[in-house]
C-alpha cells in the first residue's frame, strides 16, 4: 500500500476533527470535489472501507492525531 500524499493526509486531519468536507474545503481553500477525491483517495492507500476506519489507520500509522471530538458522520463510506 501507499501512502497518503501530504495533500490527503491534511484533508483527512481536518475530516478527523469533526468537519464536515465542506468545511475542510473551505479551510483548506479547495473545492468540495478535490477534497472528497482526496480523502477517497486516502482511503484506498490506507485501505481502509470508510473515512473513520481511514483516519484510525492514519492515527496508528502516526499521520494525524485524533482528538476524540464526536461527529456527526462518523461512519461515511468512502
Amino acid at each position: 500500500m501507499s501512502k497518503p500524499s501530504p495533500e490527503e493526509i491534511r484533508a483527512l486531519q481536518e475530516y478527523a476533527n469533526g468537519h464536515y468536507i465542506k468545511v475542510v474545503a473551505d479551510r483548506l481553500g479547495k473545492q468540495k470535489r478535490t477534497i472528497e477525491f482526496q480523502l477517497q483517495s486516502a482511503c484506498k492507500k490506507l485501505g481502509a472501507g470508510h473515512l473513520a476506519h481511514a483516519a484510525m489507520l492514519a492515527a496508528e500509522k502516526g499521520l494525524i492525531v485524533l482528538n476524540n471530538q464526536e461527529s456527526d458522520h462518523a461512519g461515511r463510506e468512502c
